[in-house]
């Protein structure tokens, strides 16, 4: 199952903050082995949301002695056609939660317009090999035009739109991007209870469907955490908090929003292998018809 993370307006949106947040509780709500990249490179990325300060930096001394490791080794063996088994692409991600959540890591280092043809090139084959070994394929995109993000857009199940409450953002959209809704779910990031734009009134609004759309509060904890590299902890620690805890609304919020897109994106699996039954149903009846005429 592939899952895109996008947004009309990068970097305020939360695209980067919400992936690393959905991810991360959906192992504590219903774990599955997953992987996440990204194909841009930014300030902050996910590495630095979910990896602190100091393991950062043991990571990067490792990486200087190892060459086998990141999206960039990978690439490197899907350009030679070469391929890719378990440990190969253990070695090249960081695991998280123990080997159920991964990071598929790049280098900063690396020309951006090399990394950006190479990973548009090798695309399908990176998410088809991740497949193989992932049950959840998490991708962060870029905002802007890439050739990369369009390929990803295409090829993912699920498209995560990422939102504010602000209404000429989600006018915006709803009238610029109606193809890419046949296969969105909506996240509304720095979500304010008190806004006139409430979660109800932009789902009636923008006629969203039921269960397709979650938010993720404004929380200034959540916000700390993600600036220090220990969102893991903070969620770990804090997930299942009662309701006089201080952190309790942004879970709750935060939960029913990875529940809603864990059961959208197994909606969309059963969809898919629905008609890929009913298509070679339909294909046998055809040919049985046909030798039957003959």
């Amino acid at each position: 199952m592939k899952i895109a993370f996008w947004s009309t307006w990068r970097g305020r949106n939360g695209v980067t903050s919400n992936l690393a947040c959905m991810s991360v509780l959906s192992q504590f709500i219903q774990p599955k082995r997953t992987i996440l990249f990204e194909n841009h490179r930014n300030i902050n990325n996910l590495g630095d949301i979910l990896i602190s300060k100091k393991s950062q930096n043991i990571l990067k001394e490792q990486k200087a002695y190892k060459a086998d490791s990141g999206i960039e080794y990978l690439l490197k063996l899907l350009k030679k056609q070469e391929w890719i088994d378990e440990e190969q692409i253990g070695r090249s991600c960081v695991p998280l939660l123990s080997e159920n959540l991964c990071y598929l890591p790049g280098d900063k280092r690396i020309n951006q317009e090399i990394m950006e043809y190479e990973l548009a090139v090798h695309l399908k084959s990176l998410l088809n090999m991740a497949e193989t070994f992932y049950e959840m394929i998490y991708v962060d995109t870029a905002g802007n035009p890439k050739v990369s993000t369009q390929k990803i857009l295409k090829e993912a199940d699920v498209i995560v739109v990422n939102l504010t409450q602000n209404p000429y953002v989600l006018s915006h959209y709803f009238r610029n991007f109606k193809e890419m809704q046949k296969k969105a779910f909506y996240l509304i990031s720095h979500y304010e209870q008190n806004s006139m734009f409430s979660k109800k009134m932009i789902e009636k609004e923008f006629d969203i469907p039921s269960g397709r759309l979650g938010v993720i509060p404004h929380h200034i904890s959540f916000s700390d955490a993600m600036s220090e590299g220990r969102l893991i902890s903070f969620i770990k620690s804090n997930c299942s908090c009662g309701r006089k805890n201080y952190h309790y609304d942004f879970f709750t919020r935060a939960k029913e929003a990875a529940t809603l897109l864990n059961h959208y994106a197994c909606e969309s699996a059963c969809e898919d292998v629905c008609k890929d039954v009913c298509e070679s149903v339909c294909q046998d009846i055809c040919e049985d018809a046909c030798e039957a005429a003959l």
